[in-house]
């Protein structure tokens, strides 16, 4: 159970209170039976601040990180919170290396990554890159530009079977700003990415598209955009393609990597947050992916036919460009 902000403030009153009691001995006078009372008293409040810590972790995290919370226990709440446990208590778990841009040289990047190996490149200004188009793409000023343009949205599962057209205000309304539960199949969330790369045309979107920084270690491969906006544990199902970067502009995106060789375990019609709750829980250290979350100023390399799934934390803006490396290769 995640419990609302301000129905913590007793309990952590009570976990203080609980702890002070615990360790301080001083309350008791030195004799045997005093000393008995204390270490019975003692010991049922460490119990008790235990229980009381398991309870307010989770909703503290839930309200800094604003992560969705329910008043209630469910078999969906249950789910979701662990989920959101792994999601944040494995934050620093990053096993994909992180190389800073200028340590990396166009040079170096094709021949010790392309084609070969998944990276994180560190912007060398992290605050400062790609202000410009950062600027322009944060929900509030999308919805002040875009809000009755029309864009597509693709079910967000495995192979992506349908697609739907609707304005970006009802996209955010209907499927960004609702809960994202366990109870959702991939192939019934919706997920605005893809389909609208009008970068190099005169269509609505291009003038913004065409305001994006590209990756320089793209510019070699005949880059693609997909520019996207998720909602808070959305995402997409481990699925793959051609080689990608990709950026987040706004928020925090988890990423889960298996390099082609290595078997993977999925169901295509579940989405990131199902798998992350059901099945990454049980894996042994060899058979979870390679992992890490990424925030703005990072962006994230693999080579192509390497599975990937995504999991938003919190509401994401991000941006990929797909190349084509086969000439290079």
């Amino acid at each position: 159970m995640i419990l609302p902000i301000k129905r913590l403030i007793p309990f952590t009153l009570l976990v203080i209170l609980s702890f002070s009691f615990y360790s301080n001995p001083l309350f008791f006078s030195s004799s045997p039976h005093s000393f008995a009372s204390f270490t019975a008293l003692s010991s049922l409040s460490f119990s008790i601040s235990s229980h009381l810590f398991e309870i307010i972790l989770p909703s503290l995290l839930a309200y800094v990180s604003h992560l969705p919370y329910k008043s209630t226990t469910s078999s969906t709440d249950s789910g979701i919170q662990r989920a959101s446990y792994i999601a944040y208590y494995d934050h620093e778990i990053c096993d994909i290396e992180k190389v800073h841009e200028k340590d990396l040289s166009l040079d170096r990047f094709y021949k010790e990554y392309m084609g070969q190996k998944a990276v994180i490149i560190v912007a060398t200004n992290p605050e400062t890159y790609n202000v410009p188009f950062r600027q322009r793409v944060s929900v509030e000023q999308l919805l002040n530009e875009w809000s009755n343009h029309t864009v597509t949205i693709s079910t967000a599962n495995t192979y992506s079977y349908e697609q739907q057209q609707l304005s970006f205000s009802q996209y955010i309304r209907d499927y960004v700003n609702p809960v994202v539960t366990l109870n959702n199949a991939a192939n019934s969330t919706w997920y605005f990415f893809g389909d609208h790369d009008d970068s190099h045309d005169s269509s609505p979107w291009g003038d913004l598209m065409r305001q994006y920084q590209m990756p320089k270690y793209s510019l070699c491969c005949n880059g693609r955009l997909s520019f996207g906006v998720g909602a808070s544990f959305s995402g997409v199902p481990f699925h793959f393609h051609g080689a990608a970067f990709a950026e987040v502009l706004h928020g925090r995106k988890r990423w889960f990597l298996y390099p082609p060789q290595q078997p993977i375990l999925f169901h295509p019609n579940h989405t990131s947050l199902h798998w992350l709750s059901e099945v990454y829980r049980r894996q042994t250290p060899a058979e979870r992916p390679k992992q890490c979350t990424i925030g703005p100023g990072e962006i994230i390399y693999f080579p192509s036919r390497w599975y990937h799934a995504t999991l938003n934390l919190g509401v994401t803006v991000f941006m990929s460009t797909f190349t084509d490396e086969s000439s290079l290769m």
